[in-house]
């Protein structure tokens, strides 16, 4: 072989690769972000894409991301919204979508929620993920929560009428 056609196969791996890659990201929806939250604490057993702390949310509040299967009983887990005194203000199901998160440990499913909520009034609540428990055993029992802010609900007048 020569210099021409040796050079000409590694531009094709290449760009083979750069493609697979690209493919690869697209096809399985996983953000860099979340596959660098993964693999910097690989004991992590949640990672929330689209939701942060201190977030101002409105209902119903939409957000999704990564959890160890064991968090999942038949492919969902409950969410719930509280208010500063532990309320609860709504709940939702975590429902499970794929079945690995692409280049992520394959320990870990993708999930979205969708959870309508009332809140009483302006201020702080908590999103809490509880991890699936079905045994009830205190020592399988887990739940995360990220902080949030809501504001106060709207009130709509009706027009006075003699």
């Amino acid at each position: 072989m020569d210099k021409e056609h040796i050079i000409f196969g590694f531009i094709t791996l290449a760009l083979v690769g750069v493609m697979s890659y690209i493919f690869y990201f697209q096809f399985f929806g996983i953000s860099e972000r979340t596959q660098v939250e993964i693999e910097s604490d690989p004991e992590s057993e949640i990672v929330v894409s689209d939701l942060e702390a201190g977030t101002l949310v409105t209902s119903p509040l939409e957000f999704s991301g990564y959890a160890d299967e064991s968090w999942f009983e038949d492919g969902e887990f409950v969410v719930t919204m509280r208010d500063e005194e532990g309320k609860i203000l709504g709940e939702g199901i975590a429902t499970a979508g794929d079945s690995s998160a692409g280049t992520v440990p394959n320990r870990y499913r993708s999930f979205t929620v969708q959870m309508p909520f009332t809140p009483s009034s302006a201020g702080d609540g908590v999103v809490v993920l509880e991890k699936s428990n079905p045994t009830g055993d205190a020592e399988y029992a887990f739940s995360y929560g990220i902080s949030v802010t809501f504001s106060a609900p709207e009130i709509v007048s009706e027009p006075f009428i003699e």
